[in-house]
């Protein structure tokens, strides 16, 4: 669908936030979370269990909620607002995917993501392993492999590219996504 007062666009080649294409990768694996997994085994250094059952949720919450429903005494030790843009759980392992599409990730984000891993293993006595995966334009990824310092992406187990993504589910709203990156450095 376009819109005059979009020239004619869909929505999805105007919007630059992360969150409208982390809901677009919410569909495509939801759809097939095994063939995700299996992608991943094969991707990344990242050992997952393909033969296991996967469950796939966009903006989790998951200290708050699950806090809530199984241990409320210890909301107050935990940020009931931190959200992870998209987690694939399984009985033995979690995989948190932060992504960035028009941004870089940076060194806070990082640092986050690595404690976040610390305290989720804490709260679930650990018996889950737990991955991060960093989500960024291609671009961005090429350029932090050539720094020398403050590499953030360093604090993730794997990283994946949108243009990984549209190649392997041929999802043209990712390679928009995969573009942002390099855009953005143009607007600013």
């Amino acid at each position: 669908m376009s819109l005059s007062y979009l020239q004619s666009k869909p929505w999805w080649q105007i919007s630059r936030d992360e969150r409208f294409f982390c809901a677009e990768l919410y569909r495509e694996i939801h759809a097939a979370p095994v063939r995700f997994i299996h992608w991943l085994g094969a991707n990344t250094p990242l050992t997952l269990d393909s033969t296991a059952n996967w469950e796939v949720s966009v903006e989790v919450c998951f200290y708050r909620d699950f806090l809530t429903a199984f241990r409320p005494k210890l909301r107050q030790k935990y940020s009931p607002k931190r959200t992870f843009d998209l987690c694939l759980f399984s009985e033995h392992q979690i995989v948190i995917i932060e992504a960035k599409a028009h941004q870089e990730m940076r060194p806070k984000d990082a640092d986050t993501a690595k404690r976040d891993v610390e305290l989720m293993c804490k709260l679930l006595g650990g018996t889950v392993d737990i991955f991060l995966l960093a989500l960024v334009a291609s671009e961005y990824a090429r350029n932090h492999e050539r720094r020398s310092r403050k590499r953030p992406l360093d604090h993730f187990n794997a990283v994946i590219t949108w243009k990984q993504l549209q190649e392997l589910f041929g999802n043209c709203r990712f390679a928009r996504a995969d573009k942002l990156y390099k855009d953005q450095r143009h607007v600013l």
